[in-house]
């Protein structure tokens, strides 16, 4: 069996905070899935860091 590589996961609420965004544009860049998201348990959702990363890199070099 592999071993995960351990990973900060961020609640929306944080990612929000950490972006200066609101909850709404956070849904919204969910939906058009710009942002994946990994699901902690059957109501809790969280970003890992590294999609976090990715995301942040593609915006600093105009990925759509």
């Amino acid at each position: 069996m592999t071993q995960m590589q351990h990973q900060e996961i961020h609640r929306p609420k944080g990612v929000c905070q950490l972006l200066g965004i609101s909850m709404a544009t956070f849904l919204a860049i969910g939906q058009r899935k710009k942002l994946t998201t990994v699901k902690i348990s059957k109501r809790a959702t969280g970003v890992m860091q590294s999609e976090l990363d990715r995301f942040l890199a593609d915006i600093r070099t105009g990925v759509e």
